[in-house]
Order: C-alpha cells, then sequence, then structure tokens
C-alpha cells in the first residue's frame, strides 16, 4: 500500500489501485506496477549505493541461533512494509492519541496497527475477516474487527459512537463487501462512515 491521495482535515489515506498507478504514471507497464516492489524474489535497486542503509552485521558465533534469524527478520521488515504501515499514519495525519481504524490487516495493515500502537494511539480498530490476522492484530493491542460477522462501520460505532480520528485503507484494490464479492468502493465508504468529522457534518 503506497498512499496517493490524502486529506488532512478528515485524516484519511487512501491505497491507489493499479489502475490509479497506472494513471499516475503512464510509462508504467503493468509488470512494473506488479513486480518492482521490494516485495519481489529479486529487486534490480538503480544506485543503491545512494539509497541503501548498511545494515550492522549480527554480533552472534551462530549465524542460525534464534536469535540471528530473529534480527534479520526485523531488518526486512525494515525494507518496506513496517515503514509502509507508518507512513500510511502520517499520510491520514496521525497524531498520539488519534483513534485509529486501520482497514486491512494484511502485513501492511499489522504494521499500521503496530506503528499507530507505538505511537501512542488511544484505540486502534484492525478491520478483516481472516481469523489469524485479527487474532495477530488484537495481540498487537488493537480491537479486532471481523466484517464477515455484522457491519465494521456498525462494530466501530458501538465501541466509539463519536467516531474515529483517522482511517486508512491498507486493502487497496482487492475490496469486498461481508460476502467477499468484489465491491471497489466499500473502504472509502466504510473510512468516511467511522469517521468522527464526517459524521459531525451529517444531517
Amino acid at each position: 500500500m503506497k498512499a496517493s491521495a490524502t486529506s488532512p482535515m478528515l485524516g484519511l489515506a487512501l491505497a491507489p489501485s493499479v489502475l490509479e498507478m497506472l494513471l499516475l504514471f503512464p510509462s508504467l507497464s503493468t509488470k512494473a506496477v506488479y513486480v518492482h516492489t521490494s516485495l519481489s524474489d529479486f529487486i534490480r535497486a538503480p544506485f543503491a549505493d545512494n539509497g541503501l542503509i548498511p545494515i550492522p552485521p549480527l554480533k552472534t558465533t551462530n549465524s542460525t541461533t534464534d536469535e540471528a534469524i530473529s534480527l534479520a527478520d526485523d531488518y526486512v521488515m525494515l525494507s518496506d512494509i513496517f515503514p509502509t504501515g507508518w507512513t500510511a499514519l502520517d499520510y491520514a495525519g496521525f497524531r498520539a492519541g488519534d483513534s485509529v481504524a486501520l482497514f486491512g490487516a494484511g502485513p501492511v495493515g499489522l504494521m499500521a496497527a503496530y506503528s499507530a500502537i507505538i505511537r501512542g494511539a488511544s484505540t486502534v480498530y484492525s478491520v478483516d475477516y481472516v481469523p489469524e490476522r485479527l487474532r495477530l492484530a488484537e495481540s498487537l493491542g488493537a480491537v479486532p474487527i471481523n466484517f464477515r460477522e455484522a457491519d465494521p462501520v456498525e462494530q466501530i460505532l458501538e465501541r466509539k459512537p463519536s467516531g474515529v480520528v483517522r482511517s486508512v485503507d491498507a486493502v487497496g484494490y482487492e475490496q469486498f463487501d461481508r460476502n467477499l464479492t468484489v465491491a471497489p468502493a466499500t473502504i472509502i465508504h466504510n473510512m468516511l462512515a467511522v469517521h468522527g468529522h464526517c459524521r459531525s457534518v451529517q444531517p
């Protein structure tokens, strides 16, 4: 998820679809949109010596110890997924003490939830339907919201009637309704519906 559009007044961060990426960057091919990410098996990094940060060596005598593996995994998370989740909050205008609704609890959504928690969010709602993802979100300190069980907007507003201060789309292109039917506008509608500012200006 790379946020492409923001609304500081509403505190929303939106993820672009592939179509939006192609409209914004017509010189990209569809293959480039999918392949040229750090989630690929291999990536080409032009001028890598100018932009990459060297990682300190792991100071262990045995590179196969649990500690070494754990540190290597941590470094991998710093390469793309964690910074993307962190930056999504920046795009939403996040401040310590804000309540946040995160739509999507995949890798980026979980890192956004974790980022919100360590940055001092008052409450973080993590919306998804995959039980394992929701358990992980809960283990981080987020309130799990399963949109298959009930309307996610209603679930959040039951807990916080005034709505949340910030909303983040960590789903992007593959948006589904409660029946897992493709519904492209679902996330933006839900983001607006749970947002406190939007609720306060409705008649």
